[in-house]
């Protein structure tokens, strides 16, 4: 099984994906049930979490991805509570990716989807496409498409975000002000931008999430500045430079 997640040129909002199933995930433990991807796509609106899946047809290995998608979810839920700002409309949702003679367990599906956690089962032999449905909420009536896109370049944000995080803080001013780790401390997270000790940091307010920049000049500043904005992103996320 395979797929892909193709943003096509003009179409707004940022995608990132993250690789969950492997030791440097920093949310899921060693011990729990781990799906493949996490899908994580901002936009206007809100902010859509699309935990994926990727299974066989065998009836047992269907219940458990569901299990896997679940138990991500609820972490989720627990962690951007805490961290994110209350304007971000938060969906979580999931994707059951199988093959299409597989016996999917829609009984549980939608005894998940009563609870409040909606898992799209997607059918295809051939690579799929899923875009469409991690980039809106998904609906169990509706049927898979698997339409081919033109995949887009990544956005500058996209590829800071998904190729040049730290997995550690950076010592800084930001890192001494923090009120330390807990329920309510926000997000904290460092962004190489070059070779030349520049870095991006990504915290989290009371109403938005803000990078701040730190750099010789203003390029890598306004460069995030204006992709936030062809983004669509402006309400929910600000650029600022670091004080001195």
């Amino acid at each position: 099984m395979s797929f892909r997640v193709s943003r096509q040129e003009g179409e707004a909002g940022i995608c990132l994906l993250i690789h969950v199933d492997n030791q440097l995930f920093p949310v899921v433990d060693a011990d729990v049930p781990r799906p493949d991807y996490l899908a994580i796509y901002l936009h206007g609106n809100g902010c859509i979490c699309t935990i994926i899946e990727m299974k066989g047809k065998d009836s047992k290995n269907l219940k458990h991805g569901l299990e896997q998608i679940k138990s991500l979810a609820d972490k989720l839920k627990t962690e951007f509570a805490d961290h994110l700002p209350a304007r971000f409309r938060l969906t979580i949702q999931g994707i059951l990716l199988c093959q299409a003679n597989a016996q999917v367990p829609n009984p549980l599906i939608q005894k998940m989807a009563n609870d409040g956690l909606t898992i799209f089962p997607a059918q295809c032999d051939s690579r799929a496409e899923l875009y469409p449905y991690i980039s809106q909420k998904n609906d169990l009536k509706a049927r898979f498409e698997n339409e081919p896109r033109r995949t887009a370049p990544q956005r500058p944000i996209e590829e800071m975000m998904s190729r040049n995080t730290l997995y550690k803080r950076l010592p800084d001013k930001l890192t001494e002000a923090r009120p330390g780790a807990g329920a309510g401390t926000g997000l904290h997270i460092n962004f190489v931008l070059s070779d030349a000790d520049e870095y991006a940091t990504l915290i989290t307010r009371d109403k938005k999430c803000v990078f701040i920049v730190k750099e010789q000049g203003d390029e890598h500043q306004q460069r995030l500045l204006q992709d936030i904005t062809a983004s669509g992103l402006g309400r929910k996320f600000g650029v600022e430079r670091m004080p001195e």
